[in-house]
């Protein structure tokens, strides 16, 4: 009983933590990051300020998550694909793939860094109404998750987790509240609209670990 009213409050108060999911995430001890919701790094990491640091982008792991509908009543349905959310997440990062990056015969230290969006829901339209704003209750909000690890090409050892979890209640998309549903392009809706915003987070984290301050 006192677990289904802690979820309660949690949803209601939109204060639920993350859960990681993807296997290198499991067991590890997150802490509250500078950008992202939850972040793990090497006590021994260390950036030798001589050298150059490089980022590949190597998978991006969307089997945690399939298409979804947003629930409405009177509008068309918007249909959310998996493979659309990973698609605008790339474009967003605009890293470039690791394999092109260790053909370029850089000299510098290279990382790699692996994704899983490992949560994703449109929300519902049925519950962000004019009349009665219950979206502050927690109901029909969109949200993702996107977990990452960042290795060390040279010793394929992992040198950063990350977790960042973002959610979006509706009350400014406009566009997500039209009528006309079938003119809404992914990178409006609000999972696109997150998933455009968390690599800014990401990215930050990152430049703040691996760059010497």
């Amino acid at each position: 009983m006192f677990g289904y009213i802690k979820r309660l409050i949690y949803t209601l108060t939109w204060s639920n933590q993350p859960a990681w999911l993807s296997p290198p995430l499991r067991k590890t001890r997150l802490r509250r990051g500078k950008y992202v919701t939850r972040v793990w790094a090497d006590k021994n990491l260390r950036i030798d300020k001589t050298q150059r640091t490089y980022l590949g982008l190597g998978d991006v792991d969307i089997s945690y998550i399939r298409n979804r509908n947003d629930v409405t009543l009177i509008a068309p349905i918007h249909k959310v694909s998996a493979t659309d959310c990973r698609d605008h997440l790339v474009k967003s990062l605009s890293i470039p793939p690791i394999r092109e990056v260790q053909n370029s015969n850089v000299s510098g230290h290279i990382f790699q860094l692996d994704l899983a969006i490992t949560e994703m829901s449109p929300g519902a339209t049925l519950f962000r109404g004019f009349d009665f704003p219950i979206f502050l209750l927690g109901l029909g909000h969109a949200y993702v998750q996107v977990e990452g690890i960042v290795t060390d090409v040279k010793s394929d050892l992992p040198s950063v987790k990350f977790v960042e979890r973002r959610r979006h209640s509706g009350f400014t998309a406009r566009e997500d509240w039209s009528l006309i549903k079938d003119k809404l392009t992914f990178e409006k809706s609000m999972v696109g609209t997150l998933l455009s915003e968390a690599p800014y987070n990401i990215l930050s984290e990152l430049n703040a670990l691996f760059v010497p301050q």
